[in-house]
This record gives C-alpha cells, structure tokens and sequence, in this order.
C-alpha cells in the first residue's frame, strides 16, 4: 500500500480497532489510541525498525484499511482480542505463537473466580482451569494487567489472590472483592459477573440499563449505600479513566507523544482534618 493512499483515508484521532485488507481478506487488526497516529506510522521511513519485516511485508500487501471507534483504549484492546479471534487474521496469527496469548476466563465454581491465563496453560492442564467463558487472546500481557485493574473497580471479582483466606477482607474493603460469607453479596455477585462478561462481548449499553435498573432499585427500597454504589459504577463505566493504560500502550510502542500523569495530594492539619 502506498502512503498516498493513506492520506486520502480520514481516519479519526480517536480509540478503536483498525483493519488492514488484501482484497476482501482481512490481513492484520490493531488497537489505537489514536487510530490516525497509529495508521500513520505504519507509513514511516524507520518501519522495519519499529515494528520488524513481517509488518513491513503486511504493509506491501494490504490495500484497504477500514476502521472502528470506541469509547476508550480499554474497549479497544477488548474489541481487538475479539476480532482476531474471529477472524484469525494471516499477520496477526504469524506475528506471535498463540500459546504465548492471554486469556480472561471465568471459572466455573459456585462464585466464579476471573483469571487471566496463558494459552500453553489451558491447554496443558485444562482440567485446571475449567471455564464458563473465555475472552481473548490477549497479544499484549502487560497491557491486559493494566486493563484487568482498570475493569475490576467497576466489576469487582475473585482471583486467586483474593480467595486465599487472610486475603479475602483486605479484598473486601477496598471494593474489589465480595463478601463471600454473606448469601445475599454472594447472589449479587453473580450478576456482576453476568455483567462483566457482556463487557467482554462490547455490550456497553446493556450493562448500562442494567446498572440503572439496580440504582433504582435500590433507591426505591431506601437502600441508599447501595445505589450510591451503583451511581459510582455508572459514572465509572461512562467515564473509563484508562489513564495507566494509555502510559503502558505510549510505552511499549516506543511512541513518545506525552500523556497524563495523576497525582493526588492530602493534606491535615495534625493527622486531622485531612483533605485530598
């Protein structure tokens, strides 16, 4: 493909998914923070440099680029796992040994826990990990650790960390985790998880009206604390700070454009009074 052809492409400085083509064949999907800063630089002089000869070769096939906006980064890096696994892509399969992929997968257990697993694992010790859903593959593990602590404060779920026993408090208390003693926090838990896994299948909208029915519920009930809870979780999932994820994304590509750094200050007067 030539660059000229890129230029008459208007492509947004917007997240999504983007697709090279060969004729009608899809040859290689990306995620973008900036889906025309990504497309562009596969046009740049240092191409075989940056991103290696098998790009390169993608590039001098492809003749048709398309692309999808998202929300945010993190429904990017969602959406991209789900596209190649659909569509299994020549250029995206030979770029990386599927068994070295990532995976989400929700156990199957009475409160399921969510793991992040390598392909190699479930293959070779599937009756360790026996699963109701799996989502992936994840090309990138250090970008889907980043997105999996920007998922879990909307949708606080079980790993193995949080089910070992003097874990599962510590867990509790800082909104990640459910009280699994509790019967009542333990069925609300399961639609969290109902919940999180139509996240994973890009059902944003969905989750949304669900979010609302609860508040209202729970408002209606005067349970106050609760749809509170919700509201949070609604403003959260609307207003996805994937902050961390962009740094990570910026890091990993060698991409030096800046990025926002948050920073939180408290103040007392004593170790009283304290403000942030």
């Amino acid at each position: 493909m030539q660059s000229d052809v890129f230029k008459k492409l208007k492509l947004p400085s917007t997240p999504g998914v983007y697709f090279f083509y060969a004729g009608k064949s899809i040859v290689y999907i990306g995620k973008a923070t900036s889906l025309k800063d990504r497309v562009k630089s596969y046009f740049s002089k240092d191409l075989i440099a940056t991103r290696g000869p098998l790009l390169v070769d993608m590039v001098f096939q492809a003749d048709n680029i398309k692309w999808q906006e998202t929300d945010s980064v993190l429904e990017a890096l969602i959406l991209e796992a789900s596209l190649i696994k659909k569509y299994q892509p020549k250029y995206n399969t030979k770029e990386k040994d599927d068994k070295s992929f990532n995976y989400v997968i929700v156990t199957k257990e009475p409160l399921p826990k969510v793991l992040v697993v390598r392909g190699r694992e479930l293959r070779q010790f599937p009756e360790k990990f026996p699963f109701s859903a799996k989502f992936g593959p994840f090309t990138n593990g250090a970008q889907l650790r980043e997105a999996m602590k920007i998922i879990r404060p909307i949708f606080p779920f079980i790993d193995d960390q949080s089910a070992k026993r003097d874990n599962q408090e510590f867990y509790r208390q800082l909104g990640l985790a459910p009280d699994i003693k509790d019967s009542v926090a333990s069925l609300v838990y399961k639609k969290n998880i109902d919940n999180l896994k139509l996240f994973f299948q890009g059902k944003k909208k969905r989750i949304l009206l669900n979010f609302k029915k609860e508040m209202m519920s729970y408002a209606k009930d005067k349970h106050f604390e609760q749809a509170s809870s919700m509201k949070y979780r609604i403003f959260a999932l609307t207003h996805i700070n994937d902050v961390a994820l962009l740094k990570k994304e910026n890091y990993i590509v060698g991409d030096i454009s800046a990025f926002r750094i948050e920073a939180y200050d408290i103040a007392h007067m004593s170790g009283k009074n304290m403000v942030g």
